[in-house]
């Protein structure tokens, strides 16, 4: 009779062990599962003593064909700046307001879109921005590097912007060259490239 219960105590035994493993293994699934379907970028499970660590995939972003088109279309072939420059001048000079291809004619007259220093190291890149004229600008603006054609453009089309506001087109070309308006060679040259980008564009 002892042997029985023994041996009876003995299934009941094994018998708790393969229920309680069934158990720990069904809640595993059910967590992987889970955590596959959350945003988070990463998860973790716990069995036993094990920690897994789990990647959920990252949603790409979703591209429309508009954006799409937009970028695309923006981009001039015949500018020899890349995509990611014509992107970067063109967002500077949305935020001041000034006419992309007026910009471009800018650089083409200043620099024929090479980043370079001019006038004996005084002026540097794209837009020949001069630190002596301008640090009040470049500190309000954040700009640290006038090599950099970023924050190049950042400072040339904030002070582009402000110069045409004040004196028009053709005489803010000039205050932007010499620091006083009216006309100028400079001014035309400018004027002519630009109604050559408007009509190619």
């Amino acid at each position: 009779m002892l042997n029985n219960n023994r041996l009876q105590l003995a299934k009941t035994f094994v018998l708790f062990a393969l229920i309680t493993t069934l158990t720990a293994s069904i809640v595993a699934q059910a967590t992987i599962q889970s955590a596959s379907t959350t945003s988070n970028t990463e998860a973790q499970i716990e069995s036993g003593n094990t920690t897994v660590q789990l990647l959920a995939p990252v949603e790409p972003k979703d591209i429309t064909v508009e954006q799409a088109e937009a970028e695309d279309s923006a981009f001039r072939a015949d500018i020899p700046l890349s995509r990611e420059l014509q992107a970067s001048l063109k967002d500077a000079c949305d935020r001041f307001n000034v006419p992309f291809e007026l910009a471009l004619a800018v650089i083409w007259r200043e620099t024929r879109f090479q980043n370079e220093m001019g006038d004996s190291g005084n002026s540097y890149g794209y837009m020949q921005i001069q630190p002596r004229w301008h640090s009040s600008r470049m500190e309000a603006l954040g700009v640290t590097d006038l090599m950099d054609p970023a924050q190049n453009f950042l400072v040339g089309c904030n002070y582009l912007g402000e110069c045409i506001a004040s004196a028009g087109i053709e005489g803010g070309l000039t205050l932007y060259n010499s620091g006083h308006d009216g006309p100028s060679s400079y001014a035309d040259d400018v004027v002519e490239k630009y109604n050559e980008f408007l009509k190619e564009n």
